[in-house]
């Protein structure tokens, strides 16, 4: 779902402002903006609905960005595990996924105080409901 998102919102933004400014001369700034909204969305609907802890939301962040690191390997085509490999193999990830990241804790955490807000008011609810 993340990567489909990351696809979408990029490829949304493009579109939309197709000549805005190029960010590190790879990415335009429409691109990255799209892509961390729709990572936002997702990471918000993911954290509420699809996964109940923050724990395993985060997990699901880092096995995403391990594929995004095994995607840069094979693309750069450095595969061992030299330092100079990566750091290089590293930064690129860093530079392609920093915005992702970043919205990702964002909706992850607005997502899991809308679940604790949803869940306390059910708990108000029960209690104050008469028994019958």
């Amino acid at each position: 779902m993340l990567f489909a998102a990351w696809v979408f919102g990029g490829f949304l933004g493009s579109m939309v402002f197709p000549d805005s400014v190029l960010v590190g001369g790879r990415e335009t700034l429409a691109g990255k903006v799209g892509c961390s909204v729709a990572i936002l969305a997702i990471a918000l609907i993911i954290r509420r609905y699809i996964l109940r802890s923050f724990g395993l939301a985060l997990v699901c962040l880092a096995a995403t960005e391990i594929i995004a690191l095994f995607i840069v390997m094979s693309f750069s085509g450095l595969t061992t595990l030299t330092l100079t490999d990566v750091r290089f193999n590293g930064w690129w990830v860093y530079a392609l996924t920093w915005n992702v990241v970043t919205a990702f804790l964002i909706g992850t955490t607005a997502g899991h105080f809308w679940d604790r807000r949803a869940a306390n008011q059910t708990l108000q609810a029960t209690a104050a409901a008469p028994r019958s």
